[in-house]
């Protein structure tokens, strides 16, 4: 009796092991999913802006879709586990779960703002405006992927706005 109990347990302590395993696989799937999603958005939003086209009146689509998919982040719950998952450094130390939270609000405030200057970019052809929003919204994505090791998000590069081609929005 004592060995089956013994056995038992270590089945289970197996299963658990490999349960832990899937959750932290399926939570990197969703969360490179995520990634993926928005660094679809933002090339494209960037093509948007300095490149002529004909889909130019689209930037307010993709400015809506970035801000609805860094609102998934808000649904993460960033704690020291978590962030130990996606290997979070910060300096020598591990960053907090308060920063990451910080983190993700000003990427949600700076994608709001972004919306708002695709709209204004439309309606009044200040691209400048549009443009400083995206790179806002950059460098509020760049604090979370400088705290990953190996570069596991890539460093996002803002746009030199002066020497940007100059583009129109659609007529």
């Amino acid at each position: 009796m004592k060995k089956s109990r013994s056995l038992l347990g270590l089945v289970l302590s197996i299963g658990l092991v490999f349960s832990a395993q899937a959750e932290s696989s399926n939570d990197e799937k969703y969360f490179s999913s995520v990634m993926t999603i928005l660094r679809a958005h933002i090339d494209t939003l960037v093509h948007l802006t300095h490149t002529p086209s004909i889909h130019s009146d689209n930037v307010v689509r993709h400015a809506l879709a970035i801000h609805q998919t860094m609102g998934l982040f808000d649904h993460l719950d960033w704690t020291p586990e978590r962030l130990s998952k996606l290997n979070v450094i910060n300096g020598d130390s591990q960053a907090t779960s308060e920063e990451f939270n910080l983190f993700a609000r000003q990427a949600r405030k700076n994608s709001r703002n972004l919306v708002q200057a695709s709209k204004q970019w439309l309606d009044d052809g200040k691209r400048p405006a549009l443009l400083q929003a995206l790179n806002e919204l950059t460098t509020s994505c760049n604090h979370c992927h400088t705290q990953l090791k190996n570069r596991q998000a890539p460093i996002l590069s803002t746009i030199d706005i002066e020497h940007s081609p100059a583009v129109s929005p659609p007529s």
